[in-house]
């Protein structure tokens, strides 16, 4: 199969959490399917880093976030009815990008990794598509509202409530869902599994 992997932050080098969880799907992936990524990089350092991520791709393009630029775009969310995190990682060039591999290359499935990347998966059509929460970014905002101070605490607040109603409508967009979540109850796995308003 060919599958098109979308990161949020280059999987390599698989030095931590996140990093390690994506290396090793696209590794294993690829060993016996065609991986195509396309992730955003965080530290301009990292785009070297292409060359180790070819050796098991079959393609790799890098998006390098500007972070000022990045932070405005989430930040403008406020006024509208999308996430801040939808924002920071929304990007005209990847989505171009895609949209023009997907002319010339047919993926049988495309593997969103976090719910910031499944963005790009609502314009989707004939391809499977799969969305790896990781963990569910919305509760880390509904702890982050608790610590913080007015009005901090209210964007945080916000940022839970409307990443969570996202969270729902992507979930019922895709086709499997995988997250991982320490000592989540039955009653948050349905919230995040079915869409919620």
């Amino acid at each position: 199969m060919n599958i098109l992997f979308l990161s949020h932050n280059i999987p390599y080098p698989p030095n931590k959490g996140e990093k390690i969880r994506a290396y090793h799907q696209i590794k294993h992936l690829s060993q016996s399917h065609k991986v195509f990524l396309f992730s955003f990089v965080k530290d301009p350092n990292d785009m070297h880093y292409e060359a180790e991520l070819k050796k098991i791709c079959s393609d790799v393009q890098l998006f390098p976030i500007h972070s000022l630029r990045s932070k405005i775009k989430s930040l403008l969310c406020v006024a509208s009815p999308f996430p801040m995190t939808f924002g920071y990682y929304h990007s005209y060039w990847l989505h171009r990008e895609i949209k023009k591999t997907m002319k010339r290359q047919h993926f049988d499935v495309v593997f969103a990794y976090c719910s910031s990347m499944g963005q790009y998966l609502l314009s989707m059509e004939h391809s499977a598509k799969v969305i790896d929460f990781v963990d569910i970014d919305s509760f880390k905002w509904k702890e982050y509202s608790s610590f913080a101070h007015f009005p901090i605490s209210f964007i945080y607040s916000l940022e839970y409530r409307r990443l969570r109603k996202w969270e729902g409508i992507l979930s019922a967009c895709a086709d499997l869902n995988l997250l991982i979540r320490q000592k989540i109850t039955r009653h948050q796995f349905r919230i995040y599994l079915t869409c919620s308003s």
